[in-house]
C-alpha cells in the first residue's frame, strides 16, 4: 500500500510541476498578471470566496443580509464554497483571490492525478508504474479539466470519482472488503460535501459502475450466483447510505432549500427518446484544442490514451466476453453525452445552456480506464506491431470527421504527436529498461497534454488579475467609508459593478457578498422566488430565476426596500450628492426618503401586481399610508411608430421620470434604447433592465426602441411625485422601529396604537424564522408578498426574530449516526479479521 501511495504521489508532483511551469511560462499570477479567473469564476465565484474569507474570519454570517435582500446562504456554501481546500482563502487578501483561484485549480488539477494513479495502481496490478503515471497525468491534464477551469467547483468531482470507484470496484470483486468499503464511504461523503452537483453527478456514475465491474467481474471468475450478487448490492448499498449520511449536516439543509428555490422544478420536457447528434461523432473530437457543445463532447487527454484505445480492440488475444463488456461500458458512456434521456439523468433533470459538458471527466475517466486496460492485460512484446496500427484508425477517423477542417495545424499536430508515441511506446516495451525511449514516450504524452493546455487555457481562462485586484482594493475603500459615515441598517444600490459589459450592462451582481454590505441584487444559482418577484414587480429585472438585475435606480422601488445609499457613476434625480470623493468612478448618492428596516403601519401592504410596476408601487405606499395616493404619475405620449414614442415633459418639473415597455424572454431582439436620438441602455436583451430612467432636458422627449424585430409594447411612462414620496417617508420615519440585527437574531421594540397594527420588517420570510412578541411564539405575517410583519398587542411589543436553518439539527445527527456506523462497521470487519486469523493459527 505504501509503495501504491509513493507512486500516486509521484503522480502528483509530476503533475503540480507541470501545471506550475506552464502558468508561470504564460505569465498567470503569482508569476504575471493573468488569471484563470474568467466567466462564472470572474462573474460570481472570487465575489463568493470574499464571502467566504469573511465568513471564516467572523465578519459575516451563514444567514446574511449581504445576501440578495437577506437570506440563507448554505445552498452557495453547498455548491460554491464547500470545497475544504477553499480554507486556505484565509492565507490570502480580497485582493489576491485572482492568485487563489489559480492556486485552486493547480491543487485540483494535481489531486486529480493522484487519486487516479492512486486507482490504477491498485486496479491493475499488473501496470507498470511509469505507465500509471503518463496516464494518471493524462488524466489530469484532460480536456475537461481546463476547459472547466472556470468552474473550479466542479473540479472537486475529478479527483473524488477515482476514490469512490476503486471502492465500488474492490466491493464488485470480493476483494479488500474493508478498504472497499472505506474507499466508497470516503468517496460518496467527500463527492456530496464538496460539491453536491457533481457529488450526485458521480453516485449517478457509480452505480452504471457497479454493472460494468461486476460483469467484469463475472467474465473472469464464470460462475454467477443470485446470493453473491443480491450481498455486494446490499453492502455497496448500505456502505454508500453511510457515506450519505456523514454528508447530512450540509446535504440534507441543501436539498431541502433548493426544493424550495426559484429552479426547484424537473424539465419533464426535455425526456425524449431521441439522439442528440451521432454518437460517433466524438471520435471526431480526439485532437488537440477540440471542445464541446450542447451535442457534441471532446473527451481529448493526451496521445497515450488514444493509441492504447484503438490498439486494446484491435488485438486478439484477449477475452472476447472482456472486450465485449469494456465496449458495452464504452458506448454506454458515450451516450450518456448523445441519447437524451441519459442526457437528461446525467444533466440532472434540468436543461443545460452553458458549459458543455458538466460531466465530461466522467468519459475521460473511462478512457483512461481501457487505456490502462490495454498497458496490463495483454503480452505488450507480442503486441508491437499492434501499438502501431492503433494509430492508423485514429488518423484515419479523425480525417474522416474533420475532412473539411483537415488543415487546421491542431489536427496536424495530434497526428504527429500520436504518431511519435506509438513509435517510442513500441521500443519502450521492446527494449525494458532503455530510460532513453521511456523518457522520449513521456515527451511524447506530456508536449500533446501542455499543447492542449495552452490551447484550452487561451480560450476559457485567460482574464487581468490587475484589474479584479485595482478594482477590489477601491471598492473595499468606498464601503469602509460608507460604514463609517453611517454604521446603521441599510441598503446599497449601484449604477456601476466590476465587470461592466457594454452600455453599463453586467452580471457582476454578488458585491454585496463581496464587500459585505446589504444589497438588492444577487446572481446564484438558486433564488428565493418570492424575492425575485418582488424585485420584478418593483420594475427590476430576474434574469433566469438567478439574476437580480438592477443597474439603474427606481427611486420608489428603493425607498421601499430601505436602500438609502446609491453609488452612481452619474447623478440621478431623487438622490442627493453627499460626497464629491470618487472610488471606481463612482460618487456616493443619498436616497432621504429611503424607509427605514422596520416601521409600525396599519397595513402589510400585500398587495397584488396586475403587471405594471408603477400601479403596484402606487397600491403598496397607499397601503402604507393609509389612503389613496398616486405616487407614480402617467406622462402623456405619442406613438410615432412602431417602437418610437413622444412623451410630453412639460410638467414633471425636477420629478424623475420612468419608463417601461414590458417585454419577456420570448421577446428577446437584441434592441436598443434611444432617448432624443441618443443611446440610453440595451433592451430587451440578456441583462437588460425593465424599468428605465428617461432623462429629462426639453418639454417634449423621445423614446425610441431599435432591434432586428421590434416586439407589440404596450408603453409605461410615469413620474415620480417627490412631493407625494416624501409625505409618505415623513410618516413612515416617525412610525420607525427601534432594530438591532446580530447575523440570525433581529430584536425590534415597537409602539402600536391598537391591535390591527403590524411591525414591518424589511426582512425576507422564508422557513425557518421563529417570532415571539413579548415572550410568546407568533405567526409572522407577510410584507411586501416576501418581507416579515409581526401583528402587534397595544402598546409595547418586544419582538426576537430567530433564523434556524431547515433541517440543519437533523442533518448533525443524522451526521453523527453515519460516523458512528462508519465507527461500527470499520470496527465489525477488523474484530472478525482479527477472529479469523486467531481460528486458523490455532
Amino acid at each position: 500500500m505504501k509503495y501504491r501511495i509513493l507512486v500516486a504521489t509521484i503522480s502528483f508532483i509530476i503533475t503540480l510541476i507541470l501545471i506550475t511551469s506552464m502558468l508561470a511560462i504564460l505569465g498567470y499570477t503569482p508569476f504575471g498578471v493573468k488569471s484563470m479567473a474568467t466567466m462564472d469564476a470572474n462573474i460570481q465565484y472570487l465575489d463568493f470566496f470574499a464571502y467566504y474569507r469573511d465568513l471564516l474570519l467572523g465578519k459575516n454570517s451563514i444567514f446574511s443580509m449581504s445576501y440578495f435582500l437577506g437570506g440563507d446562504n448554505t445552498t452557495t456554501i453547498a455548491y460554491y464554497l464547500a470545497s475544504p481546500l477553499n480554507l486556505l482563502v484565509i492565507f490570502f487578501k480580497k485582493s489576491q483571490l485572482s492568485t487563489f483561484y489559480n492556486l485552486l485549480v493547480v491543487l485540483k488539477v494535481s489531486l486529480s492525478s493522484l487519486t487516479i494513479a492512486f486507482f490504477l495502481k491498485n486496479r491493475f496490478n499488473t501496470l507498470r508504474d511509469r505507465y500509471v503515471v503518463l496516464l494518471a497525468v493524462s488524466y489530469a491534464f484532460m480536456q475537461y479539466n481546463i476547459a472547466q477551469a472556470a468552474n473550479v467547483i466542479w473540479l472537486d468531482g475529478v479527483y473524488m470519482l477515482p476514490i469512490l470507484l476503486l471502492g465500488i470496484y474492490f466491493i464488485a470483486n470480493d476483494y479488500k472488503r474493508l478498504l472497499g468499503k472505506v474507499l466508497l464511504v470516503l468517496g460518496v461523503f467527500g463527492s456530496l460535501t464538496f460539491n453536491w452537483y457533481v457529488g450526485v453527478i458521480n453516485c449517478l456514475f457509480a452505480i452504471f459502475y457497479f454493472i460494468f465491474e461486476y460483469a467484469l467481474y463475472l467474465a473472469s471468475k464464470n460462475k454467477f450466483s443470485i446470493k453473491n450478487l443480491v450481498l455486494k448490492v446490499i453492502t455497496g448499498l448500505y456502505t454508500a447510505i453511510i457515506g450519505v449520511l456523514m454528508s447530512s449536516f450540509l446535504f440534507l439543509p441543501n436539498i431541502y432549500l433548493l426544493s424550495h428555490g426559484s429552479r426547484n422544478e424537473i424539465d419533464w420536457s426535455l425526456l425524449k427518446n431521441t439522439l442528440l447528434n451521432n454518437p460517433f461523432e466524438f471520435m471526431g473530437r480526439l485532437y488537440i484544442g477540440a471542445t464541446s457543445s450542447q451535442t457534441s463532447v471532446s473527451l481529448y487527454c493526451g496521445s497515450l490514451v488514444i493509441i492504447c484505445i484503438f490498439a486494446y480492440f484491435i488485438c486478439k488475444n484477449t477475452s472476447t466476453n472482456k472486450k465485449v463488456i469494456v465496449l458495452s461500458g464504452m458506448l454506454v458512456t458515450v451516450l450518456m453525452y448523445y441519447y437524451q434521456p441519459l442526457y437528461f439523468l446525467f444533466s440532472l433533470f434540468k436543461s443545460v445552456e452553458s458549459y458543455f459538458s458538466r460531466y465530461g471527466y466522467l468519459g475521460t475517466f473511462v478512457l483512461v480506464f481501457v487505456a490502462a486496460t490495454f498497458l496490463s492485460d495483454y503480452d505488450l512484446k507480442k503486441n508491437l506491431k499492434n501499438i502501431f496500427y492503433g494509430s492508423i484508425p485514429y488518423v484515419l477517423v479523425l480525417i474522416g470527421f474533420n475532412y473539411n477542417n483537415i488543415a487546421d495545424k491542431k489536427i496536424i499536430l495530434s497526428i504527429i504527436l500520436v504518431l511519435f508515441t506509438a513509435i517510442f511506446l513500441a521500443l519502450d516495451i521492446k527494449y525494458e529498461g532503455k530510460t532513453i525511449f521511456s523518457l522520449f514516450l513521456a515527451v511524447g504524452v506530456i508536449t500533446s497534454l501542455m499543447f492542449s493546455f495552452r490551447e484550452r487555457v487561451f480560450i476559457y481562462a485567460n482574464a487581468d488579475a490587475n484589474k479584479f485586484s485595482k478594482y477590489e482594493t477601491i471598492q473595499e475603500k468606498q464601503i469602509s467609508y460608507l460604514k463609517k459615515m453611517d454604521s446603521g441598517y441599510y441598503r446599497v444600490n449601484q449604477t456601476k459593478n466590476r465587470g461592466q459589459q457594454r452600455y453599463n450592462l453586467t452580471a457582476n451582481y454578488n458585491e454585496g457578498l463581496a464587500y459585505n454590505y446589504w444589497p438588492i441584487t444577487s446572481y446564484v444559482s438558486n433564488q428565493s422566488t418570492s424575492q425575485l418577484d418582488l424585485i420584478n414587480n418593483l420594475g427590476y429585472h430576474n434574469e433566469i430565476d438567478r439574476i437580480a438585475i438592477a443597474n439603474t435606480g427606481i427611486l420608489g422601488a428603493d425607498t421601499l426596500l430601505g436602500v438609502k445609499y446609491f453609488l452612481s457613476y452619474f447623478p440621478v434625480k431623487g438622490y442627493a450628492l453627499i460626497s464629491n470623493e470618487e472610488f471606481n468612478d463612482k460618487r456616493i448618492y443619498i436616497n432621504r426618503y429611503a424607509f427605514p428596516m422596520s416601521f409600525t403601519s396599519d397595513s402589510n401592504a400585500n398587495n397584488k401586481f396586475g403587471g405594471n410596476p408603477f400601479d403596484y408601487q402606487n397600491d403598496i405606499y397607499s397601503s402604507i399610508y393609509g389612503k389613496k395616493i398616486k405616487l407614480y404619475k402617467p406622462v402623456k405620449y405619442s406613438v410615432i411608430s412602431s417602437g418610437s414614442y413622444e412623451i410630453d415633459t412639460s410638467r414633471v418639473k425636477d420629478n424623475p421620470v420612468y419608463g417601461n415597455l414590458p417585454w419577456n424572454a420570448s421577446s428577446v431582439s437584441d434592441g436598443m434604447l434611444f432617448v432624443n436620438n441618443k443611446r440610453l441602455t440595451p433592451y430587451t436583451c440578456w441583462l437588460s433592465p425593465n424599468v428605465f430612467n428617461i432623462p429629462v432636458t426639453t418639454s417634449i422627449t423621445n423614446v425610441k426602441f431599435m432591434g432586428s424585430t421590434i416586439p407589440n409594447f404596450v408603453p409605461q411612462f410615469y413620474y415620480l411625485d417627490l412631493n407625494t414620496l416624501k409625505k409618505v417617508s415623513s410618516k413612515v420615519q416617525k412610525r420607525k422601529n427601534s432594530i438591532t440585527i446580530n447575523k440570525n437574531k433581529v430584536y425590534i421594540t415597537a409602539k402600536s396604537e391598537h391591535s390591527k397594527q403590524y411591525a414591518n420588517i424589511s426582512i425576507p420570510y422564508s422557513q425557518g424564522w421563529k417570532a415571539y412578541r413579548n415572550g410568546k411564539e407568533i405567526k409572522i405575517s407577510n410584507y411586501l408578498n416576501s418581507m416579515m410583519a409581526i401583528n402587534l398587542e397595544k402598546g409595547t411589543n418586544k419582538i426576537v426574530l430567530e433564523y434556524k436553518t431547515p433541517f440543519k439539527i437533523v442533518g448533525i445527527w443524522l451526521t453523527i449516526l453515519g460516523v458512528v456506523l462508519f465507527g461500527g462497521m470499520i470496527f465489525t470487519n477488523v474484530y472478525t479479521g482479527t477472529r479469523r486469523v486467531s481460528t486458523f493459527r490455532r
